[in-house]
């Protein structure tokens, strides 16, 4: 299982920047069997970027995606990279089924979601965009808000990413309930991320606040209220298939700092459970573009060489994108 929480921020940024010790998220994992880093990091500050590097167990080439303010190229390219990664294309052939519930289209996965927004990474992604921001404002009124309309609500709010982070949760624990070891489920959520629909209890707020584009206090109590829902998720999971190999981690860190260009952009969320509890080369992995090079390597007798760490700082609009200094402070 790959469970992504989109935009989840790391125990370093949570306690440092958000004075939130998430002790409770990462005690619950660790009683699961996980093992938690304490400090990671990603190594692209976007999500297009770090799904292709993961998944392709390398970096970017980003040299040949220019101009990075092109959607045909950058976005595209990246789109493509998923679509084709090297791990699927390796699973498919040792006989894995490939189930994906995320907001990217994968060649030959075999997908059960009925949700307009999956396999549409673009609305995703531009779903800042003004005018997108007042068709969510709207649905959401009419779902949730004081307009609420049960007929519309029944009938319309698939389109909601909200629901559409709970349906691919329902079929991530279908998937576990098969107990099939040839099986990959990849799953995708959109969360911590705006919009924010959660409070920190896990309940759908009563009031709309995703166009709150800078809020780290209800950013926070989305990150609170969707760390229960993973952690039932994997509870869930290891309750039909306690012999799961489980990666659990964030794409990249929380982005709205007063500073674009902090570095906790950059610490994300990583977990992982083994079937064996052999963690050793974890302990020293400091980045996302390894992992499943040492999954390989460790489980289907592989030999990949670790890549070093490295991170890329990606501004679209400006047709930026290099490698970052860490050595700048936040």
């Amino acid at each position: 299982y790959l469970i992504v929480m989109d935009e989840y921020a790391g125990n370093i940024s949570l306690d440092n920047y958000f004075k939130y010790k998430n002790s409770n998220f990462t005690n619950t994992l660790r009683a699961q069997g996980f093992f938690v880093k304490d400090s990671s990091n990603s190594n692209y500050n976007m999500t297009i970027n770090s799904m292709s590097s993961l998944l392709n167990m390398q970096y970017i080439k980003y040299k040949q995606l220019k101009p990075y303010n092109s959607y045909e190229t950058m976005y595209l390219g990246c789109f493509k990279l998923i679509r084709e990664n090297y791990l699927f294309q390796y699973l498919y052939s040792q006989n894995y089924k490939v189930i994906n519930n995320s907001i990217f289209e994968i060649n030959g996965s075999n997908n059960h979601l009925d949700v307009d927004l999956r396999g549409k990474a673009k609305n995703m992604v531009h779903f800042n965009i003004f005018h997108n921001r007042i068709y969510q404002e709207l649905f959401w009124q009419l779902c949730y808000g004081k307009f609420q309309n049960k007929w519309f609500k029944s009938n319309y709010n698939t389109y909601l990413i909200h629901n559409y982070n709970e349906k691919i949760r329902e079929n991530s624990i279908k998937a576990s309930k098969s107990n099939n070891s040839s099986t990959f489920t990849y799953t995708h959520f959109i969360l911590p991320h705006a919009p924010y629909f959660l409070d920190s209890n896990s309940n759908v707020m009563k009031q709309i606040l995703s166009t709150s584009i800078i809020d780290d206090s209800i950013y926070l109590h989305n990150l609170i209220g969707g760390s229960k829902k993973i952690s039932k998720l994997t509870d869930s999971i290891l309750k039909y298939n306690k012999n799961a190999i489980i990666v659990l981690l964030s794409d990249h860190g929380y982005k709205v700092y007063p500073n674009r260009s902090n570095p906790y952009i950059y610490n994300n969320f990583f977990a992982i459970k083994l079937p064996d509890s052999n963690y050793a080369k974890f302990e020293n992995m400091h980045t996302n573009v390894n992992v499943f090079r040492q999954i390989l390597n460790q489980y289907f007798g592989q030999q990949l060489p670790f890549l070093p760490d490295s991170s890329f700082y990606y501004i679209d609009m400006e047709n930026y994108f290099e490698p970052y200094n860490f050595n700048q402070k936040p």
